[in-house]
């Protein structure tokens, strides 16, 4: 019997990351829920990474929180994260320098297996 593949693939290259020019790091595409009760890594969500924070969306909050959380979740730090695209949009585009696909693919899976507990 073959096993059944879930939604969330097991190959390094999802389509919320991709590599940024010259090496520089990589693209990520989030889907950011402002104002959740708990701050997560919930998982892909129509084409992007869903991330929950718990701080609205004022004056920044959010995307303070979302940075905050995605470079302790990546083990970068946050002067490393750059919004590239949505600063006032719920979707954005982030981009992480110095890690490559592998680490962040690893370290993505790592954090929503632990979220999933």
């Amino acid at each position: 019997m073959q096993r059944e593949k879930s939604s969330h693939s097991d190959s390094p290259t999802k389509n919320y990351l991709s590599p940024a020019p010259d090496k520089a790091g990589i693209y990520l595409k989030v889907i950011l829920q402002p104002g959740a009760s708990k701050e997560m890594i919930v998982g892909p969500y129509q084409g992007s990474l869903k991330v929950k924070v718990n701080s609205r969306p004022v004056e920044g909050a959010a995307n303070k929180n979302l940075v905050a959380l995605i470079s302790k979740s990546m083990h970068v730090a946050k002067s490393s994260i750059v919004i590239k695209q949505g600063k006032t949009s719920r979707s954005k585009v982030l981009l992480i320098k110095g890690i490559t696909m592998n680490e962040a693919d690893k370290y993505i899976d790592a954090v929503i297996a632990k979220s999933n507990r």
